[in-house]
């Protein structure tokens, strides 16, 4: 069966609306790879129309959508989200240098830690300490293997909601 793609540019408002949005923006931009800049991002938003909620995680499919989004849109960095029962590509670009290669990130606020708390069967005490003790590993990894790598972010900022 073949998928009918339709990908549309989201408006200014409604790309304000959705990155204004917890649930929306969870992961969302942390720094430009090419820069290192944390200051601001543009984001561009796109309503991926035409595919079912059971094949939004096919990597062939995402990479259809992607290879639109770069012939259409010259966009060629997303992140495939979720919204509301919507799909979109979410992008950015370094207002500092102009780079769509921005890293995005999740923040693991105490909600989240509550309910990935709540799949293990642990508190969230032990969730968040399991959660710091896998990024130091992680972070010490990369820094024995190529020394250190900017590109890694293991940093777990919890607090609650903004």
């Amino acid at each position: 069966m073949k998928t009918d793609l339709h990908v549309v540019r989201v408006g200014d408002k409604q790309t304000t609306a959705l990155t204004e949005s917890v649930p929306f923006n969870r992961l969302s931009p942390t720094h430009c790879h090419s820069c290192g800049s944390t200051g601001s991002f543009k984001r561009q938003v796109f309503h991926i129309h035409g595919v079912p909620e059971s094949k939004r995680a096919q990597d062939h499919l995402q990479e259809s959508v992607r290879q639109i989004l770069f012939q259409k849109f010259s966009v060629s960095h997303v992140f495939f989200k979720t919204h509301q029962n919507d799909f979109y590509a979410d992008s950015a670009i370094c207002c500092n240098c102009g780079s769509p290669n921005v890293v995005f990130d999740i923040e693991f606020t105490d909600d989240i830690i509550a309910a990935m708390a709540a799949l293990t069967g642990d508190d969230s005490a032990k969730t968040k300490a399991d959660l710091e003790d896998t990024a130091n590993a992680i972070r010490s990894h990369s820094q024995t293997e190529r020394g250190v790598d900017r590109d890694v972010r293991c940093e777990i900022q919890v607090g609650p909601a903004p």
